[in-house]
């Protein structure tokens, strides 16, 4: 069988099995346990490498395990203090414990390094919201436009932002424009009415998949569980 490459930002370990596992988070059902499993396989083969480590925290994280996840991030910052990834994911953890003046000193860090991040920056604007700093939301946010006009989240909390600023004319302007980018609710059935025809497509569909490299062919992380 095809050998698998296991990926950290950019770090790459070669193991004996058939599959390609990308490490990154996701909460979403097989494929959060997948991510998981493919970041544990990496800090098993380098447990010396920061961001192995930064992955698993991020997974374990995404799945609602804080505490689990927190010590992964921080023996990544032991071995690299400045490792962006796991100070974006410190900042997560920081934000869900309250301690929003520790988790944004992180997030302007890593904007420090990646001004045009758009997570950083959404973090940052929800960050601002939650201690009702509305100016810096609306810098934040405003921000992410610049990168991307159509980021539909963005304009939704700036049409939520401009109210409490009371900038009631841009308020309406940027309900207009998100009422115009939101998904449509019509679309999923069309989707899945696709799917079921090409079956072939499911795992294209799923951010995080795994593509087995001797077959040539993705699908969703788990699947082969779920079978």
């Amino acid at each position: 069988a095809a050998p698998a490459v296991i990926t950290c930002s950019g770090s790459a370990h070669w193991a004996p099995s058939g599959s390609c596992c990308t490490i990154e988070a996701s909460s979403v059902g097989s494929a959060g346990a997948a991510s998981e499993a493919a970041a544990r396989r990496a800090v098993e083969i380098d447990p010396d490498l920061a961001e192995a480590h930064a992955a698993l925290g991020f997974a374990l994280s995404g799945r609602f395990r804080w505490a689990e996840g927190e010590r992964h991030v921080l023996r990544a910052l032991e071995l690299n203090p400045n490792l962006h990834r796991a100070l974006f994911q410190r900042a997560r953890i920081r934000r869900q414990r309250g301690q929003l003046a520790e988790a944004e000193a992180d997030i302007r860090r890593v904007l420090e390094a990646y001004p045009r991040d758009r997570l950083s920056l959404q973090q940052l604007g929800e960050l601002s919201k939650i201690k009702r700093d509305f100016a810096g939301a609306r810098e934040a946010f405003e921000r992410i436009l610049q990168i991307d006009p159509e980021d539909a989240g963005s304009h939704y909390n700036l049409m939520l932002i401009y109210r409490k600023l009371g900038m009631n004319e841009e308020a309406k302007a940027e309900a207009k424009i998100f009422a115009d980018l939101k998904d449509d609710p019509g679309a999923l059935p069309l989707a899945s009415e696709f799917l079921r025809r090409h079956p072939e497509m499911k795992g294209e569909s799923v951010p995080f998949h795994v593509h087995d490299l001797s077959k040539g062919a993705g699908e969703p992380a788990g699947a082969e569980e779920e079978r």
